[in-house]
């Protein structure tokens, strides 16, 4: 009877490892639609998580894994920041939206039963923002050619998520492609995984230069030039159409990013905002140096505790209205830098934190030679210097999933080679 018992417990235990395994792969798949509605799949998934029977110290792993524990403590430091709050409705809201840094890593800190998950997990949100892609160029074709309505450039475009961060997530999809034609010791362009990616890379650049994102486009020219450079050291000899493929998907991003009338709308306000000396700009790279101007004042009141984590935006929105940023004011805008909000709202330790989660995962990612983990580290910061990511289910979603899903593997390949020296 106790061996019945026992044998039925097991066998519930194998279905919650399964089913938390298949919920991460569910939030894979559904990221770049609507990743505000996940909250409940993330919740279940973390609820799976809590009653597995553990293999392994979740203590113990986190305390050996620091980037996932900062990470984490940055989540627990917006609850401390409660203590000098006083807009509890909005920092209610805030925790909600942040809610996937504190659960994601928990989630991530034992090992998933289905095999090789890390790749299938990335290959299944690179097949989601594909369909993504593709549902927005039918949509914006059916438009024009049914009503003679253009859909096809920057908010129009990306219907599902801010264009922003849909350009975020496509330049992680190109650099995943990209490390997967560098890891190939076959660099054949004929292979059918290898066409593949070579199509997926192409039509997310081509979505990129679409929505307009003047990070996405700067960052995507980065992340293929320096996949020509990495490509060019492996198969010089070896594949010239490989270099000579990615030359051009390059030469097209510089040409349609920069300079093209069709497309370098956004970039020409961004010179125009970088070279005047106004600070009433009403385009949105203007807004954008209003905003950081003015979170630099209101963190300059208060550096160590900051505003606190529901009163930040309150305290932000009364520095635009003095300083007459009437733009921004009626918007009610964020910092528009990560870094700037968070040090803002919570001081010197949240600026510190979040600092620290970043520096140190992309330290230990160059220790591992894990070009994925620090391309993804890149574009994240770098779109953190231009837009408070985690101010957004859609950016706190995306970031804190895809972190914690490369940290933890990068924590497995630095264990590997450190049992091998």
């Amino acid at each position: 009877m106790d061996g019945g018992k026992a044998k039925n417990l097991d066998s519930i235990q194998v279905a919650i490892k399964l089913w938390r395994g298949y919920s991460l792969m569910l939030t894979a798949l559904l990221i770049p639609f609507y990743p505000k509605f996940l909250t409940l799949l993330i919740v279940i998934c973390f609820f799976l998580w809590l009653f597995e029977k553990k293999e392994e110290s979740v203590k113990e792993n986190l305390l050996n894994n620091k980037p996932l524990l900062f990470l984490i403590s940055f989540y627990l430091l917006h609850i401390v920041g409660l203590l000098w709050t006083s807009n509890f409705k909005y920092a209610g809201l805030d925790l909600q939206i942040k809610l996937p840094l504190l659960l994601f890593p928990l989630i991530f800190s034992t090992k998933i039963s289905i095999e090789n998950i890390s790749a299938k997990l990335v290959r299944l949100f690179n097949f989601s923002l594909l369909i993504a892609v593709l549902f927005c160029l039918l949509r914006s074709s059916w438009c024009y050619y049914e009503n003679g309505i253009n859909l096809f450039f920057y908010k129009d475009f990306s219907f599902f998520v801010h264009p922003g961060y849909f350009s975020m997530f496509l330049c992680f999809g190109s650099a995943s492609l990209l490390y997967n034609r560098l890891r190939e010791q076959d660099s054949s362009m004929l292979q059918k995984s290898s066409v593949m990616d070579w199509v997926m890379l192409v039509m997310f650049s081509f979505a990129i230069l679409l929505l307009a994102s003047k990070a996405g486009v700067f960052v995507q020219l980065f992340l293929l030039s320096f996949g020509l450079i990495q490509v060019i050291r492996k198969f010089v000899t070896e594949n010239l159409k490989s270099i000579l493929g990615l030359l051009l998907i390059l030469l097209c991003t510089i040409y349609f990013g920069l300079f093209s009338s069709l497309t370098s709308g956004r970039m020409n306000e961004l010179k125009t905002a970088v070279a005047t000396e106004s600070s009433h700009q009403v385009h949105s790279s203007g807004m954008r140096l209003q905003a950081w101007q003015s979170a630099m004042e209101l963190i300059a009141e208060n550096p160590i505790l900051g505003s606190g984590t529901g009163d930040v935006k309150d305290k932000l929105i009364a520095v635009y209205q003095i300083k007459g940023f009437n733009e921004i004011f009626v918007l009610k805008l964020n910092a528009h830098n990560q870094f700037l909000q968070s040090f803002a709202g919570l001081g010197i330790f949240a600026f510190l934190l979040l600092t620290l989660t970043f520096g140190l995962a992309f330290s230990n990612s160059i220790k591992a030679g894990n070009l994925l983990l620090s391309a993804f580290i890149v574009i994240v910061v770098l779109n953190m210097m231009v837009e408070a990511v985690l101010e957004v289910t859609a950016g706190s979603v995306f970031i804190s999933f895809v972190f914690s899903l490369l940290v933890t593997d990068n924590k497995s390949v630095i264990d590997n080679q450190d049992g091998e020296s």
